[in-house]
């Protein structure tokens, strides 16, 4: 399903997040909601809806307040409990939330503290994330949601405003559990790292990035001085908290031929991390701008993954495989594998179709096809 939808839009000066709805609710609600009506058009009262979604032209074209008009296609991409950010000036609406999504999350801020050279998503100078819109959409998302995301840029950079978010989310959500996605640099704070684990929430993670063993090459694939030193920091000051600690590993030329290394360092320092992520890198934002300095070709480093992954599992360790198909790891190293790839990025080549293992593999992201060497899989003769 595509993260943006072009489509038409009777209203060039109305933009909202709404959360679709068949079905009427209380008029109270209304103004956070679009009725998805793409049915022939009958009696009915849309009054105080924020939007009218349907596939009826002549009902389009009458309605009196702001209006959608969906063709077929796009009937088919949405369903009720979908939370949508409309663009009226540029016609077109993207998901924010989606009930059959594999990664909903609550992107809080585009603006960081680190710049690391593999960086998917760049940061930019100023937040452009609007505080009141993070609001609404926690409010748009079902009482009864169990786990979200929050991630960014660096979500703790919004202070006291992610306190409040999370305290939002745990009153509206009381069963959700947060995996927060940061640097963990801000964390130096305890006092801070406490706001975060006493907001109210059912459950609340933290997945932190660890590129190396050693400050000074940490340091500069986050390109930020002292970054490592501030990272460890920050972690060890949300487990003396007791919090639930995820370090993530991205795979790079600069360091995924020493992952030995790093998996002993996380061994001796960190043996109260709950999971360990070891990461193929996605590329795009800063890894097209710093592609010599770090793309590694995957299969280059499948002996130093398979090391770091053994020493970690005999350990005792929670350990997994991101963003890898399975063709291009060795097959002791499929046990470890995770469909991680967020649905709409997710890809496969046209070799993949015929592969046995198709059904259980995670694919790659779309934009990675061309620089990975894919092999369908024959186990059945």
């Amino acid at each position: 399903m595509p993260a943006r939808v072009k489509v038409q839009i009777n209203n060039k000066e109305t933009n909202e997040i709404v959360k679709l709805v068949s079905e009427h609710v209380a008029k109270s609600e209304r103004h956070l909601c679009g009725f998805l009506y793409p049915e022939e058009s009958i009696d009915t009262d849309f009054e105080g809806y924020a939007y009218l979604l349907t596939k009826d032209k002549k009902l389009y074209e009458t309605i009196a307040g702001p209006a959608i008009f969906l063709d077929d296609s796009e009937c088919q991409n949405i369903k009720t409990g979908d939370v949508i950010q409309i663009n009226a000036k540029h016609q077109y609406f993207q998901f924010l939330y989606r009930v059959d999504g594999n990664a909903n999350c609550l992107f809080v801020t585009d603006c960081c503290n680190s710049h690391c050279l593999m960086c998917p998503q760049p940061p930019k100078e100023e937040n452009t994330v609007e505080l009141g819109q993070l609001k609404r959409l926690i409010n748009c998302l079902p009482s009864d949601l169990t786990e979200i995301c929050v991630t960014g840029g660096e979500p703790t950079l919004l202070g006291q405003d992610l306190i409040a978010l999370l305290k939002q989310l745990a009153e509206h959500c009381p069963e959700c559990h947060v995996h927060m996605l940061t640097n963990g640099r801000n964390f130096k704070d305890m006092s801070y790292a406490y706001q975060c684990l006493t907001t109210g929430l059912k459950g609340i993670s933290f997945g932190i990035p660890l590129y190396s063993s050693i400050g000074e090459i940490h340091d500069y694939i986050v390109q930020a001085k002292n970054s490592f030193e501030e990272t460890l920091e920050g972690i060890y000051n949300l487990a003396k908290l007791n919090a639930s600690i995820e370090i993530r590993v991205v795979l790079t030329k600069i360091n995924a031929l020493h992952l030995k290394e790093l998996a002993d360092f996380i061994y001796r320092n960190l043996t109260f991390a709950d999971h360990i992520a070891l990461m193929g890198m996605e590329h795009m934002g800063y890894v097209k701008l710093n592609w010599d300095t770090v793309y590694i070709d995957p299969e280059t480093y499948q002996e130093s993954l398979a090391s770091a992954v053994r020493f970690l599992r005999l350990r005792g360790m929670n350990v997994s495989i991101y963003n890898l198909p399975l063709c291009i790891l060795d097959e002791k190293l499929w046990a470890f594998a995770r469909k991680s790839i967020t649905d709409f990025k997710q890809g496969f080549d046209e070799a993949c179709l015929s592969c046995d293992m198709f059904e259980k593999c995670g694919g790659l992201f779309e934009r990675q096809k061309d620089a990975m060497h894919i092999s369908p899989i024959r186990i059945y003769k």
